[in-house]
Formats: structure tokens, C-alpha cells, sequence
């Protein structure tokens, strides 16, 4: 009787033994599984973001992008024939939530010249969705055949990839060129600090009825008259653009653009379809300073020998504060030669220099960190 017993405990470790094993097993291949996918979807988004970033540069810096001769331009219905038939619907949704419209555009990327020539996908030798194309809209690079992760298929690095794969990510304003992107046109800005230059660039592609337009407060809309295919315009001032647009700036258009202040120093770019507004961006130019310092002299008195002039100089009159660099005085010496010296100026920008009695008059020149000048003679007589 208790040797019946004894085998039917044993017997019911082993049946207990055996479930637990399943379960553990399970659980482990559960869990392989789940690292599989999360290692495929971390190489998915880092070979997509490289491959991104390399066409970009490519496009700012070339002003072309990393395709062949012979590559076809590809509208969003012709990528879904490539694509399976179960992932059109989410690779749909995704060109959606990524702003590529009904006149988005896409060529497929020649992975020799964004040195990803070695990569195991996107060749297209494992079928016609096996390819990585570019949004001339957007500069997005898409991978046709899509990564599977938790039930969802992802094409591009969009906001829910991110979500889940952490990418490095440089702030735009640590980047020393901001580059923006919208409708096929792209606009890149020296973002050094402050500059006399503009330093914007605008590469824009354009199809047939499309338009694109300027702006900035306190004037209307001027039309970039710009032909079919891509225009590059580098742009260092507004006056630049006046050989492209259908109305010159005035020079007190120039002058408002000149005398923006805070927020208001922006430009907008807006991209039309038929007199349909289909995109745009805004340019910020808060690191422009084109506008000639300022200085007044507040006192000048005699001190034995000498005159002594005080003064303060100011930047822009707080429009764009690069800073004051320096102050110079000019002067015709007793030997009849020009003497020409430099003074600092303090924090709150005042100045001080002393010249002989002799002198009849000193020509002052006030000069700001980006270069601009103001210069005006003082009488001593």
C-alpha cells in the first residue's frame, strides 16, 4: 500500500516537473524571439539612418541625389505595386503620417554612392520590394519591404520608430548649418552664430503648376520665378533674390527686413499647386546682423594738453546684438601724417581715448563682431 503510494507521488513530480520545464522553455523561446526582433528593428534603424543622413549631405552639398543615371522618378501609387499586399495599407499610413502628399516623389538610392554597398538588404536581389528609395519631398529614405515589430511593419524612421529605438540626435541648434525640408524643396542657414550674410541656400524643385513664394512681415507675397526641374539660389542678402522673383524689393522693403526684431525675424517659404497652398517653412534668421552699430559722444573736455572724449556705442539698438568689437580714431598728427589707433569699448559699450589740443578733428569708426560699420567726424575746434 505505501509502495502504491510512493509511486504515485513520484509519478505526479515528474508530470509537475515536466509542465514546468514546458513552461520555462517557452517562456525562454518567447523571449528569443522578442531580442531577435528588437535586434533586427536596432539594425533597421541605424542602416536607414546612416543611409539617410549620407544622401542628405550628399543632396545639400552636391545638390544631387545618390542615384543613378538612369533612375526613374516613382509617385507614391507606383511604390505600391512594388510593395507586398499585406504591408500596403501600413506603408500607406506611414507615407500619410509622414507628409508625403499626392505630389510626393521618389527615386530608388544607388547604395554604391552612400557607401552602403555592402549592406545584406536593399539590394533588390530578394525581390522588387527588396529597395531603399528617397522622398525628393522630404529627403525621408524608405525601405519597401518594411521590418516587422510588434505586430506592425515600419518603412522609415518616423516618430514610432523613435519611440522605440533610441537614435542619436543632434540638436538643430548645435548644428552649425540648419537644414528644413518641405514639398521637394530644401533650404539650408549658417547657424555659427551672428553673421552679415544671410548664408541661406534654397534648392527647389518644381513641377508643373507649382509656385513658390517669399515672405516675411510687413510685406505681401513675392513669386520665386522659377522653371521646371531644380534651381539652386544662394542667397546673402535680399537683394539676391530680386533677379528671381517677379517683383524687385524695394529698398524699404529691405530696410523692414533689415529692422525685424524678436520673433518677427523670420522669412517663410510657401509652396503652391495651382494657387493651392500645399507646404511651407519658416526661415529663422535671429542670427542676421546686417544694420550698422551706433555710438554717440557724451562729453568732450580739456585735461591739460589734451582733449578727452568719452563715448558709447551700441549694437543694432537690440535688433540683432552681435556686439560691439572695437572703436577706432583717426587723426592728422603734427608731422602732417594720419595717426590710427584702436580702444576697447567696456561692457555697457563706453569709450574713452585723449588726443593732442592740436588735433582739429577725429574721425571715429564704430565696428561690431560681424563687421558692420558706423563712422562720423568730430570736431574739436
Amino acid at each position: 500500500m505505501k509502495l502504491r503510494e510512493k509511486k504515485g507521488v513520484t509519478l505526479l513530480l515528474l508530470v509537475i516537473t515536466i509542465i514546468v520545464i514546458v513552461i520555462i522553455a517557452g517562456a525562454v523561446i518567447s523571449g528569443i524571439i522578442v531580442t531577435t526582433e528588437n535586434a533586427n528593428l536596432s539594425n533597421f534603424a541605424n542602416n536607414i539612418s546612416q543611409i539617410q543622413d549620407s544622401a542628405r549631405s550628399m543632396y545639400i552639398l552636391e545638390n544631387k541625389l545618390p542615384i543613378s543615371n538612369s533612375a526613374e522618378k516613382l509617385t507614391r501609387e507606383d511604390l505600391l505595386e512594388l510593395i507586398d499586399v499585406g504591408n500596403q495599407n501600413a506603408f500607406f499610413d506611414e507615407l500619410n503620417d509622414n507628409g508625403e502628399g499626392k505630389n510626393a516623389y521618389f527615386y530608388q538610392i544607388d547604395l554604391n554612392k552612400v557607401g552602403a554597398d555592402k549592406t545584406l538588404i536593399g539590394t533588390g536581389k530578394d525581390g522588387e520590394d527588396d529597395i531603399y528609395v528617397i522622398s525628393l519631398n522630404s529627403l525621408k529614405v524608405y525601405y519597401l519591404r518594411g521590418v516587422e515589430y510588434d505586430n506592425n511593419t515600419y518603412f522609415s524612421i518616423n516618430s514610432k520608430l523613435s519611440n522605440i529605438v533610441k537614435l542619436p540626435v543632434v540638436e538643430q541648434d548645435s548644428s552649425e548649418v540648419l537644414v528644413k525640408t518641405f514639398q521637394a524643396v530644401t533650404v539650408t542657414k549658417s547657424n555659427k552664430g551672428y553673421d552679415k550674410d544671410l548664408g541661406i541656400k534654397i534648392i527647389a524643385n518644381m513641377e508643373l503648376g507649382e509656385k513658390l513664394k517669399i515672405s516675411y512681415k510687413g510685406i505681401s507675397e513675392k513669386t520665386l520665378l522659377l522653371p521646371e526641374g531644380q534651381t539652386t539660389i544662394e542667397v546673402n542678402n535680399l537683394s539676391d533674390l530680386n533677379s528671381y522673383i517677379d517683383e524687385k524689393f524695394s529698398d524699404n522693403e529691405i530696410n523692414i527686413f533689415n529692422n525685424l526684431r524678436g520673433d518677427d525675424r523670420v522669412i517663410t517659404l510657401t509652396k503652391y499647386y495651382n494657387n493651392e497652398n500645399i507646404g511651407n517653412t519658416k526661415i529663422d534668421i535671429s542670427n542676421y546682423d546686417n544694420v550698422a552699430p551706433t555710438f554717440q559722444i557724451s562729453e568732450t573736455k580739456e585735461y591739460g594738453e589734451f582733449f578727452i572724449v568719452n563715448g558709447v556705442a551700441t549694437d543694432n539698438l537690440g535688433i540683432a546684438n552681435s556686439g560691439i568689437a572695437h572703436v577706432k580714431y583717426e587723426f592728422e598728427g603734427t608731422d602732417g601724417k594720419n595717426d590710427l589707433k584702436t580702444i576697447t569699448v567696456d561692457e555697457n559699450g563706453e569709450f574713452s581715448f585723449k588726443v593732442s589740443k592740436e588735433v582739429v578733428e577725429v574721425k571715429i569708426t564704430v565696428v561690431d563682431k560681424v563687421g558692420n560699420l558706423k563712422q562720423e567726424s568730430l570736431s574739436l575746434i
